[in-house]
């Protein structure tokens, strides 16, 4: 039956021939790279019980004097207000994050991080230094600060070419 599938298939000579393409494309390396990293990112946060969003959530609530309006929150995260919701809800019930109304404005609500939440953050990034270094532990020192630049040039400018996007073109 496999040779059935091979003989009316692509053939071998041309699937071998792809196959050294996409090894030779640095596109899909870094695809498959960034792709690797988001599950050991999500692996890692799974021990604390939290999601990655979760948790990128919390972190951008400091980085941010602890609230934020959910359109804000969406837009720091890169997604659409309606998928904060669900976001936001599971923070909430575990006691990391509330909605508050605001006194002069009732239609607009602020998301604030609890104790518990800044708590959780301070643990986190503590976490995160550990396994960065377990993940990082085959590069030097030098090498470790050149990623942290090109991380962060990348950052900015797929930030960059994100907030260009139509925000139909966006996902959540």
């Amino acid at each position: 039956m496999n040779k059935e599938i091979i003989n009316h298939g692509p053939g071998l000579k041309n699937i071998e021939s792809v196959a050294n393409q996409i090894r030779s494309t640095q596109s899909l390396h870094i695809v498959m790279f960034a792709d690797l990293l988001i599950r050991y990112i999500e692996i890692t946060l799974k021990r604390n019980d939290l999601s990655r969003l979760q948790s990128i959530a919390l972190h951008n609530l400091v980085l941010n004097g602890g609230s934020l309006t959910p359109t804000e929150l969406a837009k720091a995260m890169f997604r659409s207000k309606h998928s904060m919701t669900k976001i936001i809800d599971s923070l909430e019930e575990r006691g990391l994050a509330v909605r508050n109304g605001n006194q002069k404005d009732r239609r607009s609500t602020h998301i604030q991080i609890t104790l518990n939440g800044l708590k959780y953050v301070k643990q986190d990034i503590q976490k995160g230094d550990i396994w960065m270094q377990e993940a990082t532990d085959t590069l030097s020192s030098t090498e470790k600060e050149f990623l942290a630049q090109i991380s962060d040039q990348l950052f900015k400018k797929i930030t960059e070419i994100i907030n260009g996007m139509p925000l139909n073109n966006k996902i959540d």
